[in-house]
């Protein structure tokens, strides 16, 4: 296990190995003789080590907007859709439970209307981002 952890530190910056490596792992090997080789423990520690990576390695000022612009965007996009595509599972569990087109033809109309709709919030996105980028080419 400590090699996992010196293999981790080794995604660190070099002057933050140097000063700080033997510190982290004398923490880590304290810590191991007290609460022992649990998967709490090596999940806790792992991920512990993650935050440290990512801001012992500050990415640079002009690239730092942008990397957490297309995080952001990438959050919301899958939020939507995964959010749209379990709606979309109900309503088909719905439809095909009742089974609404065979029995009752009036149900036709209004399942159409439904479909719609949903697309269009599927849609949404992208009308956002074209009205985003109008916005933007007009300043």
């Amino acid at each position: 296990m400590r090699s996992l952890f010196r293999l981790l530190l080794k995604l660190t910056p070099h002057h933050f190995q140097r000063d700080f490596s033997d510190e982290v792992m004398a923490i880590l090997s304290q810590r191991l003789e007290q609460e022992g080789r649990s998967f709490a423990f090596v999940f806790r520690e792992v991920f512990g080590l993650i935050p440290l990576i990512v801001t012992a390695r500050t990415l640079p000022p002009q690239i730092a907007p942008l990397v957490g612009g297309i995080t952001i965007a990438a959050t919301l996009h899958y939020t939507l859709y995964t959010v749209l595509g379990l709606l979309l599972r109900k309503l088909s569990t719905m439809v095909t439970s009742l089974n609404a087109f065979s029995s009752n033809p009036d149900a036709q109309p209004l399942m159409l209307v439904i479909w719609v709709v949903f697309c269009f919030l599927g849609l949404i996105p992208l009308f956002l981002m074209m009205a985003f980028r109008v916005r933007l080419q007009k300043h």
